[in-house]
């Protein structure tokens, strides 16, 4: 009976014992001294360094369950910041976050515009090319997405030098919101871009804009007014080298009246009128 007595005290004594070091703890990340007072943000590119600083600011409010302070340098959650970060400015790539005393040194880089998302219908030629205008476009209402092919910013708040050398991509989106999601899965936005520069390069024509139809076939809009029908599957030198055998061969020309090209089926080329 005693040796249970006993166990009992010494049981209640050391959940009392860790209650104390908790709260001696939780108290311990309210020191001043002990929480970060200044936030030095550096910014590259256009993302305004003095927005993501209120947005520490707002951290000396805030806490954890309502208990932790969130600015303790004790505990300092980079993964979580890094991710809040990137989801309220949506212009970050990375963020680089060190403490260095009771100042926290935030390195933020922007991410670089690549290509132009501008919905799912594919505009005529001709409507592309004679609309203009500084905040107006002629492909449809674009959103520039990055070297990852993730939406990020509307064409407007992008500089017209910067983004007219961009691509044109269309196709369907996974949410209603275009900004904050990939428009197709990175691996496969690589891909198209190495088929947009592959024709770009050595092509006899230029590629204006690309249709991403569904998970297996692309269409690719020539500034001939030739249309290609292509497989996501298929490589961009392939797709290249058919359409050039065919321009050589005389079975196309831009005095043609051929309208599409159709290689979705093997070594077969079918021309459309």
């Amino acid at each position: 009976m005693r040796e249970r007595k006993r166990f009992a005290r010494f049981l209640l004594l050391c959940i009392f014992g860790c209650i104390a070091l908790v709260c001696g703890g939780i108290w311990t990340t309210h020191l001043k001294m002990l929480r970060w007072e200044t936030v030095v943000v550096r910014a590259t590119g256009a993302i305004d360094a003095q927005e993501v600083t209120h947005f520490f600011d707002t951290l000396h409010t805030s806490t954890y369950f309502g208990i932790v302070p969130k600015d303790t340098i004790l505990y300092i959650p980079r993964t979580a910041l890094r991710e809040e970060l990137m989801a309220h400015f949506l212009r970050v790539y990375d963020v680089r976050i060190v403490r260095e005393g009771a100042v926290l040194l935030v390195a933020l880089t922007e991410r670089t515009p690549s290509a132009l998302w501008c919905g799912d219908v594919v505009p005529t030629q001709e409507t592309a090319q004679e609309a203009s205008g500084i905040h107006t476009s002629g492909y449809g209402t674009c959103y520039v997405a990055d070297a990852e092919g993730f939406l990020y910013l509307k064409e407007e708040e992008l500089d017209s030098a910067s983004r007219a050398s961009l691509p044109h991509y269309y196709s369907s989106l996974s949410k209603a919101e275009p900004l904050g999601q990939y428009f197709v899965p990175t691996k496969d936005f690589l891909q198209l871009q190495k088929l947009y520069q592959t024709f770009q390069q050595t092509g006899q024509h230029t590629l204006w804009a690309i249709l991403v139809d569904d998970e297996r076939d692309i269409e690719l809009y020539l500034s001939s007014h030739m249309r290609i029908l292509a497989s996501r599957s298929d490589t961009p030198e392939n797709i290249l080298k058919r359409t050039n055998a065919l321009y050589s061969a005389g079975v196309l020309s831009d005095t043609a009246t051929s309208t599409y090209i159709d290689m979705r089926f093997g070594d077969k080329v079918y021309i459309g009128q």
